[in-house]
């Protein structure tokens, strides 16, 4: 749009300030052009709203698969460690119960050795 300041807006000498005439000029320009402005808010705000869906999408599209791949292995390594905390628990009672066996088993060597007597003045 072209500036209107000179031919319409400017206030000359001699105009008469006072008539209905000279502002409905001045003012039915100035609703004409924000009327203009105003008509374009929709197609502002449709082209907004498709370039945020556009954004959206590839977003989406780039995004989504690594999210799934991240969340695949978050599980994955939720089930590894889930089951190798079963492995430990039951690895531990059977080493619990081994070393039990072992001190079993090695205090009875020891008291065979006692049983044994003295050998060169010393007591097993």
């Amino acid at each position: 749009m072209t500036l209107r300041y000179a031919t319409t807006y400017i206030v000359k000498a001699g105009d008469n300030l006072g008539a209905a005439s000279y502002w409905n000029l001045r003012l039915q320009d100035i609703d004409i052009r924000l009327n203009a402005v105003e008509s374009y808010t929709a197609d502002i705000n449709a082209a907004a709203t498709e370039v945020i869906n556009a954004g959206i999408e590839r977003i989406n599209t780039t995004f989504q698969p690594l999210l799934d791949n991240l969340t695949t292995q978050v599980n994955t390594l939720s089930s590894s460690v889930s089951a190798l905390e079963g492995t430990i628990l039951t690895d531990q009672d059977n080493i619990t119960t081994q070393l039990n066996a072992l001190l079993t088993e090695g205090a009875s060597l020891v008291a065979a050795l006692e049983a044994l007597g003295t050998i060169d003045g010393g007591t097993f």
